[in-house]
């Protein structure tokens, strides 16, 4: 079973900024994610993502628990939570059953739980916010240590870097990006315009798609970092 552990970055903060400009040129950050919130914390949750039939070693699902154990040990205050299929289906229904383009896309690809349970962190963390975090993460520090004191109340997300194609290693050659961002773990604050982007790149995506084949094709892949997260940001 592989863990990870990363060093987060602050998006969303000035001092973010010059760093953000010279990865990506032709960026710029919108005035709504600078704006200073010192009242409006991270909510104190922990969401997980699993699926009640899986496949493998029963040694390595024991591991997963302890691994969820500690997240929750650690960061005794913070509310848990781990959807599966059932209760994922029922949060979508309940917090975006008015929204036909989410329903139709969430319905298009329930024969797929990978793809599935990628699109519903990005809606659990556009509505809720907290923190996500797949079940083979193990937590080092406490969450409310994530972000340094002089940053609260001026950063709005926080992700990881799986991939820095600058370090030269031999990594993902055929991926677009010269820094990959992580979607296993991501610590934001409800509606981020991030996320919503995210989502609605899924969307856009998936109705291109629907346009240009038949559904016997399956379902495309668009829950690659490259055509989510990353793009976004």
């Amino acid at each position: 079973m592989t863990t990870y552990s990363f060093w987060v970055i602050l998006l969303a903060i000035p001092q973010a900024m010059y760093w953000s400009d010279n990865l990506f040129p032709s960026f710029r950050w919108p005035p709504n994610l600078l704006t200073e919130e010192p009242n409006l914390h991270f909510p104190s949750k922990i969401w997980q993502i699993w699926n009640d039939e899986p496949e493998g070693d029963v040694k390595n699902f024991v591991e997963l628990d302890q691994f969820s154990a500690k997240w929750q040990s650690l960061n005794p205050n913070y509310q848990y939570e781990s959807l599966n299929k059932t209760t994922g289906d029922e949060f979508v229904q309940t917090r975006f059953g008015h929204d036909e383009a989410i329903q139709k896309v969430y319905k298009l690809i329930e024969e797929d739980w990978i793809v599935r349970s990628d699109f519903l962190r990005y809606l659990v963390l556009l509505k809720e916010g907290g923190v996500y975090t797949d079940k083979d993460t193990e937590p080092v520090v406490p969450i409310d240590e994530w972000v340094p004191l002089k940053f609260r109340g001026r950063c709005n997300i926080v992700v990881g870097i799986e991939l820095d194609k600058r370090l030269g290693l031999p990594l993902w050659k055929d991926l677009p990006w010269t820094v990959q961002l992580a979607q296993f773990t991501i610590l934001t604050k409800p509606n981020h315009p991030i996320l919503r982007k995210a989502v609605n790149h899924v969307i856009e995506n998936m109705s291109q798609f629907l346009q240009e084949h038949d559904q016997e094709d399956g379902v495309p892949k668009l829950f690659f970092p490259d055509l989510s997260l990353s793009k976004r940001v």
